[in-house]
């Protein structure tokens, strides 16, 4: 056997022993029955009948989403992946652009970004659902698409080489309710626009300065999952096939060391709902995922949180290692 072949033997083992992992029993944490308009909609999804929605109603508008983000069985981890490249822009001196001609300036991308996350829409013991998941994201080489651990940044005049600090999130949990939709021909979009700004966790630590673009963390996140209404209203289908489009403009990364040097990062991305299973992932993502971010992050939580907890971030994470001692700025 070749060593390939004994990497993707492991892959496969270490695959199906965390599918396998028994979730905890989610009578046992929450018994509440559901509402009982919502119950209503499942039976008939169970005795086969077709469904007609209407993405108006609050209960129906829910059931579809569960049906595009996560699954109708709460205990169903549903993977999402995708890919895109990641950009940066600054405000440009117009000495660059003398009148006349075709001067145009084309930004090449940084990287080339790829990832995905595994999450279920959990009972949340009041009726309604509870998002729990997990998810990772690599850099890679924009050219080659290699993952890169070491970067030389060439957005600063000394051009160092910085250690990069991958995205393994653990957790991202939200709350469910009613999403934004459009209709698009005999496609329906969910669509999410989240303009961010809070405090960022690594505002008032001068040893952190060199890492941190402002006190306040700003970002725009702007979602869209593209699912056809023909899957949503088939009563066969517990999660249906989906395909999403990401756009991210924020500060740069802390492992950047950019300080509070001005610009910004644009991230452009497509992806889909993987529903042949985590070995349908690229084998190097997968690969990096058991090696360097562990196991766990094939599955999502186990258990539903009670009361608020805060969300992984690069940046909170970022905090806690370098806090730590255990990131070190330069590599070779």
């Amino acid at each position: 056997m070749t060593n390939q072949s004994r990497t993707a033997l492991l892959l496969l083992l270490i695959i199906s022993s965390a599918c396998n992992e028994s979730k905890l029993d989610q009578t046992s944490i929450i018994g509440a029955k559901l509402d009982p308009e919502m119950s209503e909609i499942d039976k008939s999804d169970r005795n086969q009948t077709p469904i007609l929605l209407d993405l108006s109603k609050p209960s129906d508008n829910l059931y579809a989403w569960r049906k595009t983000r996560a699954s109708l069985d709460p205990q169903e981890d549903v993977i999402f992946y995708w890919q895109g490249y990641i950009y940066h822009q600054r405000n440009k001196d117009s000495r660059q652009f003398p009148q006349g001609g075709y001067n145009v300036d084309f930004e090449s991308p940084l990287f080339k970004f790829e990832g995905f996350n595994v999450a279920r829409f959990a009972e949340d013991g009041a009726g309604g659902y509870y998002m729990v998941s997990r998810e990772v994201s690599v850099y890679e080489n924009p050219d080659s698409g290699e993952i890169i651990n070491c970067w030389e940044n060439s957005l600063l005049p000394e051009r160092p080489s910085q250690s990069v600090m991958h995205v393994a999130n653990d957790p991202v949990n939200f709350g469910v309710g009613e999403v934004n939709y459009t209709t698009l021909g005999d496609q329906v979009s969910f669509f999410s626009d989240i303009l961010l700004a809070y405090r960022s966790p690594l505002a008032d630590r001068e040893e952190l300065a060199p890492f941190s673009a402002s006190d306040v963390y700003q970002s725009n996140e702007l979602f869209n999952f593209y699912v056809t209404r023909e899957d949503l209203e088939d009563p066969t289908i517990q999660s249906a096939p989906v395909n999403i489009s990401w756009t991210r403009i924020g500060q740069y990364l802390p492992w950047m060391q950019m300080g509070n040097t001005p610009g910004k990062l644009i991230y452009h991305v497509r992806g889909y709902k993987v529903l042949k299973g985590l070995e349908a992932l690229p084998s190097q993502l997968l690969e990096w995922t058991v090696n360097v971010a562990g196991p766990k992050f094939l599955t999502s939580p186990d258990t539903v949180p009670q009361g608020y907890q805060a969300n992984a971030t690069t940046w909170r994470v970022f905090k806690e290692v370098a806090e730590a001692g255990a990131y070190s700025p330069l590599c070779r």
